[in-house]
């Protein structure tokens, strides 16, 4: 139709507000955003995680049958840090965002707020899992290819 706008799929405040969220709904709507949020976040993890286990074994399987290919092992390595980085930077925006995220509902729904404040104190699992994993495997793949640099 001319002249007419497209909707922002984004959310925002007015979308919590509007017809998807209206009135008594809102703690339920916000609720079941958190839980898709966090469903999402763990499904990428898995994701991410099953595709640099395969490049792993393939980095260590390709050398006791493919002498004298270094590219190939260039090219995985390469692969490794495609696949790290953007997982790192994926998961921190979903990791910020589930945390204003769960303000919002914490806010919303009181004992959701007493929950999460009895177990506010150390490390949370989702940044472990969202963060410090991507990291550790970003430095993993930073030391496959400093000990390939140096063996040569």
């Amino acid at each position: 139709m001319r002249g007419s706008k497209e909707p922002d799929n984004k959310y925002t405040k007015e979308m919590e507000e509007s017809a998807l969220c209206p009135g008594d709904d809102k703690a339920d709507w916000l609720w079941g955003f958190l839980l898709h949020s966090e469903d999402t976040f763990n499904d990428r993890t898995n994701f991410f995680l099953v595709a640099e286990s395969m490049l792993l074994v393939s980095y260590v399987t390709v050398p006791s049958t493919a002498s004298g290919r270094c590219w190939i092992l260039a090219v995985i390595v390469f692969l490794g840090f495609a696949f790290t980085v953007p997982w790192l930077c994926v998961q921190w925006r979903a990791y910020k965002n589930m945390g204003r995220l769960g303000n919002r509902v914490a806010e919303t729904i009181p004992e959701y707020r007493e929950i999460r404040a009895d177990r506010a104190s150390g490390i949370k699992a989702n940044f472990v899992i969202g963060i410090v994993l991507p990291i550790v495997t970003l430095l993993a793949w930073i030391a496959i290819l400093l000990v390939s640099l140096l063996c040569r």
